[in-house]
């Protein structure tokens, strides 16, 4: 089964940016900070919902290509 990385989305109520509480499906919610589950048809379905997103892991080694770069 496919794995992938998911974070919850951001709510803005009242001018407040609040993380989206998500429960999983064993109970439990998912980590502000995102974790890796396999897709399936829940997760798929918080996706469509965009209850969740899916984010690139972070790398222990980033390249220079990828760094942000200043003008001069």
């Amino acid at each position: 089964m496919k794995r992938i990385f998911i974070k919850p989305t951001l709510l803005v109520i009242d001018g407040e940016t609040l993380v989206r509480k998500v429960r999983k499906p064993v109970g439990g919610h998912l980590a502000a900070d995102g974790e890796e589950v396999n897709l399936d048809t829940y997760w798929q379905r918080r996706l469509n919902d965009k209850e969740v997103e899916v984010v690139p892991q972070a790398t222990s080694s980033a390249s220079p290509a990828t760094t942000a770069r200043v003008a001069k």
